[in-house]
């Protein structure tokens, strides 16, 4: 392949007129050309459609809105709007270094062909600047479904093929929403890989609105999409069982930070199949003392090593 790649970046929206500014300058700083920039409003209520006016000058921004249906159906809407050789799925209080597309249409490039997904690093950060997570774990390489069976460590931040005639698009499903991105890896990565990169081109800003925010919520609809998953994707006993493991750990994780100690063990005996012992340890060891005394005690730990 010896030429560039037309990117387009697919930010559904909803609500966040505060925020988004900083998503779309981010977008269009990129030393990267050629791109499209697309806009899905998702039946906004505040002032989203006024704040963006001013970018409409921009030949590379496109702006659509439509009404509300959460963000499986803003982001198949904002496919099916798109050009681009590849689209990539972004949030609206997300953040593009400068250098992202140039890193995608170079890996792409050197592959010598057109993988179906591919993955950037990233790292989450607080509002403040400083760092709060290094995203996800893998070296650079392809992988197989397997890579999401213990959760989706990618949010929404998969660049998508569009010339893909075997594609599932996303579940429009509102009582799976912030679960939408792991299905959709899940589906398609049952029939084809995905190319991850470990070069860090995105920060995911931490804040008090993001959707994972509400753990007894997401509880709920992480069970759900177990259960989803597991019926719309072919999976082996020991896929099976590493899928339901995982997910009743994440949501032990979720009640033990919502101060439900009694659901966070119901949750944890049933994950201990799979689950690190050391991380069983750990979790188990916070839900009988504390997190802050299992804190302190691991600091004492470690300075008398």
């Amino acid at each position: 392949m010896n030429r560039n790649l037309f990117f387009s970046v697919v930010v559904p929206t909803y609500n966040r007129a505060h925020l988004i500014p900083k998503t779309i300058d981010s977008i269009l700083a990129q030393r990267y050309e050629p791109f499209e920039l697309i806009i899905v409003d998702d039946g906004s209520t505040d002032d989203t459609e006024k704040v963006l006016q001013k970018y409409s000058t921009d030949p590379r921004f496109r702006y659509f809105r439509k009404e509300n249906a959460e963000r499986g159906a803003a982001r198949n809407y904002g496919f099916q709007k798109a050009k681009g050789d590849y689209v990539f799925f972004i949030d609206s209080d997300d953040l593009m270094l400068p250098g992202h597309f140039s890193v995608m249409n170079e890996k792409i490039a050197r592959l010598g062909m057109l993988p179906d997904f591919v993955a950037p690093g990233f790292e989450i950060v607080n509002p403040d600047g400083s760092f709060n997570y290094p995203g996800h774990p893998f070296k650079e390489g392809w992988y197989d479904m397997n890579i999401i069976l213990k959760g989706n460590y990618f949010a929404c931040l998969v660049t998508v093929r569009r010339d893909n005639p075997d594609l599932i698009p996303y579940t429009e499903d509102r009582s799976l929403a912030v679960m939408e991105d792991w299905i959709f890896l899940a589906q398609n990565l049952e029939k084809s890989r995905i190319y991850v990169l470990d070069q860090k081109t995105i920060h995911m800003v931490e804040h008090d609105q993001r959707s994972m925010a509400d753990n007894m919520s997401v509880i709920k609809k992480r069970e759900r999409a177990t259960k989803y998953i597991m019926e719309k994707v072919t999976l082996n006993a020991s896929q099976t069982r590493i899928l339901k493991d995982f997910s009743n750990y994440f949501c032990a994780i979720h009640s033990t930070i919502e101060g439900k100690k009694g659901l966070a063990f119901s949750y944890l005996s049933k994950s201990y199949r799979s689950i690190p012992f050391k991380k069983s340890v750990s979790l188990t060891l916070k839900l009988l003392v504390g997190k802050r005394i299992f804190k302190w005690v691991k600091r004492l730990v470690k300075g008398s090593s």
